[in-house]
């Protein structure tokens, strides 16, 4: 799934050679105009315009990030409470970039715990397919791109292995002819491992709505299921005025190509459906000829869904995630234990036309 992933070369220009701080993001660039920026963030807001993206790694990432989200966060399309991750182990923040009108289409990327040259990689393979995203996606009624969130954790085991499990969040939103807004969220769970003596045991997804006026119409997957190789829901809707049910798009499914016998489990429910939903993946497993074994040096990616509707005059969403991954590893001796990175929790602000409207 993030392997294999063709090297791109690169590089960030600014109007002089900025080194921020060891660890931090380099960038050099080239003058193309004589207005000198007044403060390294007017330095980066520059840069971020003008390239499309712009990253940041090392302890001051999620500060230097700050500073860019709040000169141009109110024409963005998602946000962050950065206040609220700073006593956060977070290494790597990436941003770019889609200018629509006056607003910005938005592609978030966060790495925690730790960050290698993959991460740069991965987040400029990502940002390509951000930019190739189709900006309408016709159903009943057309629905937007506005943008997605990545925020990838990762975990050494004692035995040098690494694990690591990520949510992919990508947003879209229509309207009803009554003012209402309606926001899909296609959440992308992932649990991967880069040993053959490592394998996932469960994924966790849960999503809130932490704001009031505003609440779950409808998620996916429903109840229970499984042992199968994939769950799958083609895309449909069957809405009129957002009343009926979501059939859009939730499955699951192990991030190799062939159907070499490996299968999961899987449960959703809900204490509240209109402000609350979870699903747990679990039970992932590969047939063998004396029955069954864990999927040991297998990731698996697994894809529920939700729309939140918000109420007439009130056009910002919001999505409270809580993800959990743990994983097996087994020891030279043959004994198996448990390991589980640090669970993922944020909350993404959402609005077509950026946070604020001009």
């Amino acid at each position: 799934m993030f392997r294999k992933i063709i090297v791109i070369i690169f590089g960030i220009l600014v109007i002089t050679e900025v080194i921020i701080m060891p660890g931090t993001a380099k960038a050099d660039i080239k003058a193309t105009s004589v207005t000198v920026p007044n403060t390294p963030q007017d330095l980066f807001v520059s840069q971020l315009k003008e390239k499309g993206y712009l990253f940041f790694k090392g302890n001051n990432s999620i500060k230097l990030a700050q500073g860019v989200l709040e000169k141009l966060g109110k024409n963005m399309t998602i946000s962050f409470n950065v206040s609220a991750l700073k006593n956060r182990d977070i290494a790597f923040v990436g941003i770019a970039l889609r200018p629509l009108g006056k607003k910005y289409i938005t592609m978030l990327y966060v790495v925690e715990g730790q960050c290698d040259v993959n991460d740069v990689k991965e987040f400029l393979r990502e940002r390509i397919t951000f930019l190739r995203e189709p900006l309408i996606m016709s159903a009943d009624r057309d629905w937007k791109f506005i943008g997605s969130t990545t925020w990838k954790v990762k975990y050494t085991s004692q035995y040098g292995g690494q694990v690591y499990h990520a949510i992919r969040v990508k947003y879209y939103y229509t309207t009803s002819t009554s003012g209402q807004y309606a926001y899909l969220a296609e959440i992308s769970h992932i649990g991967d491992v880069d040993r053959k003596y490592l394998a996932l045991k469960e994924l966790y997804t849960q999503v809130n709505v932490p704001i009031q006026n505003a609440w779950f119409e409808d998620f996916l997957p429903f109840g229970h299921g499984g042992p199968q190789t994939q769950y799958y829901e083609e895309k449909s809707f069957s809405y009129d005025m957002f009343s009926g049910d979501l059939t859009y798009y939730a499955s699951a499914g192990y991030s190799i190509s062939t159907n070499d016998g490996y299968y999961f489990k899987w449960e959703a429910h809900s204490r509240n459906p209109n402000w609350d939903f979870r699903v747990r993946w679990y039970d992932f497993k590969k047939k063998t000829w004396y029955g069954s074994d864990f999927a040991w040096g297998v990731g698996f990616k697994t894809t529920s869904s939700v729309i939140e509707i918000v109420e007439s005059g009130n056009k910002n969403a919001a999505f409270r995630y809580t993800a959990r991954g743990s994983f097996y590893v087994r020891a030279m001796s043959g004994a198996i234990r448990t390991v589980a990175p640090p669970s993922i929790t944020f909350t993404n602000f959402v609005n077509p036309h950026g946070m604020r409207e001009d």
